[in-house]
């Protein structure tokens, strides 16, 4: 998710008061838990989320404990996340579509999805972060990204920035189906791979290292597969800080270090992304 478009609307915001912050969440909830369609086509949903995503992003670190710690935004917050995971999967979905639909299609084209800066910086984020880690990326690695979407602009990303193999694992059919389609019309189907398998059925072996997107709901599972198929293989699970909270689940270290894993360090959390990418070796 990006925010960029959002930020330069917003510069120089001096952030949300509690009350103020407790009111767009409330409006974004009802919006989100009224809506039958949670697409890109809903204009008014389109509108609701960059608020609430510029709303976040603006709170002051000084009221970050204050609005978390309250009963409810966090009544608040377990409705919303649901909704929305299926307004960031249907968002996905249509830009899929849409490059699935162009034909051949270079890179450049890829602008055209609203969040195209984010995802570039992020890759960027987790790839420097993890060679200051000791984890190598290049043309030589071979890297596993589970619950690629049908967007698949991680995987492209960090092929594009560091030349690796990447096999992208997703169980929805259509997501699948989106993705490749996508990778055949840029020309990347030798570099990119696409395999609709549950990801705890997955042979990880030939990975050096494995990430997780956020959305991946039994990331306890997925990491025990790795561990027991990949043993040697560094693994990255997307995560979040603060109050990005409100927009994912933060990972929790034990799920990683209780499988024989090692917490090695994260990617650094910016005001140009959501996620931050925590990084563990065997």
């Amino acid at each position: 998710m990006t925010v960029h478009s959002i930020l330069g609307a917003n510069a120089g915001f001096n952030g949300f008061r509690n009350e103020e912050f407790i009111t767009i969440t409330q409006q974004t909830h009802d919006t989100l838990i009224g809506a039958e369609d949670l697409s890109p086509a809903n204009e008014d949903i389109n509108k609701c989320l960059s608020a609430f995503v510029s709303a976040v992003l603006n709170v002051s670190d000084d009221n970050v404990p204050d609005i978390l710690g309250s009963a409810r935004i966090q009544e608040l917050r377990q409705g919303m996340l649901p909704r929305l995971s299926v307004a960031e999967f249907e968002m996905e979905k249509h830009f899929g579509q849409h490059f699935a639909n162009a034909g051949a299609i270079h890179t450049t084209n890829l602008d055209e999805f609203w969040y195209r800066q984010c995802y570039k910086d992020l890759v960027q984020e987790e790839v420097d972060a993890g060679r200051s880690l000791g984890i190598t990326f290049n043309e030589h690695s071979r890297i596993y990204f589970v619950g690629s979407g049908p967007l698949p602009m991680t995987a492209i990303d960090m092929h594009l920035i560091t030349g690796a193999q990447i096999t992208c694992i997703d169980c929805d059919e259509n997501a699948v189906e989106l993705s490749s389609k996508m990778i055949e019309n840029l020309g990347l189907s030798d570099v990119i791979h696409v395999s609709k398998s549950e990801a705890c059925d997955v042979d990880y072996g030939q990975g050096d290292v494995i990430f997780v997107a956020s959305l991946v709901a039994n990331k306890k599972d997925v990491v025990a597969k790795i561990r027991e198929t990949a043993p040697h293989a560094y693994v990255g699970v997307r995560s979040v800080e603060g109050i990005k909270a409100m927009l994912y689940e933060p990972v929790n270290h034990d799920a990683f270090t209780e499988n024989g894993l090692t917490y090695l360090g994260s990617s650094q959390d910016t005001h140009g992304t959501i996620n931050t990418t925590l990084f563990f070796k065997p």
